[in-house]
């Protein structure tokens, strides 16, 4: 159990021993999702509330999969949103999801840690399951002329991060 008291955060001996839920459920408590929406621009609160989720997000994410399988780790970015799913499948819901796969990649870009495809895709999809917007993992393949792996995510079938078209071919969706 997580308490508060004034400016302190009291955990319970349970959370103590499990220092990476207690992350996870504190960044999950304390950040409200901002939902960036047509072409009005963010205030100046709403983007650095926007930002400190992307990188609260991340962290989760590395947690996510340190020592377990891709699946898994999916699964559990997903579950640990705490969002239920909205009807969202038109224009609106892709508009926003591509808006947040903007920031994502320009806030991940200035990061001095490893923020390829798939960091940048898992960290993605946990926003999009905080606001309750479906999506998929894709990833894909490519042979020639040199082997190449990539990922992106999809919402209602279309692209929000850069899929490359016909460069990779599907593999997997999760």
């Amino acid at each position: 159990m997580i308490r508060q008291r004034g400016a302190r955060v009291s955990i319970s001996a349970e959370l103590r021993e499990k220092p990476r839920l207690v992350a996870v459920r504190l960044v999950t408590m304390t950040i409200r999702p901002v939902m960036p929406r047509g072409q009005d621009p963010l205030t100046a609160g709403q983007r650095t509330a926007l930002v400190t989720e992307v990188l609260a997000s991340y962290c989760t994410v590395r947690w996510a999969l340190h020592g377990q399988d891709l699946p898994r780790a999916v699964a559990q970015l997903r579950r640990g949103a705490g969002c239920e799913a909205r009807n969202t499948e038109g224009e609106d819901g892709h508009r926003v999801a591509s808006r947040l796969g903007y920031v994502v990649g320009r806030t991940l870009g200035f990061l001095p840690t490893e923020s390829r495809c798939l960091m940048r895709s898992l960290v993605l999809v946990r926003l999009l399951a905080r606001r309750g917007l479906p999506c998929s993992l894709v990833l894909g393949v490519s042979a020639a002329p040199e082997f190449g792996a990539h990922a992106w995510v999809e919402h209602s079938g279309l692209p929000v991060l850069p899929a490359y078209g016909r460069v990779f071919s599907r593999l997997v969706e999760l």
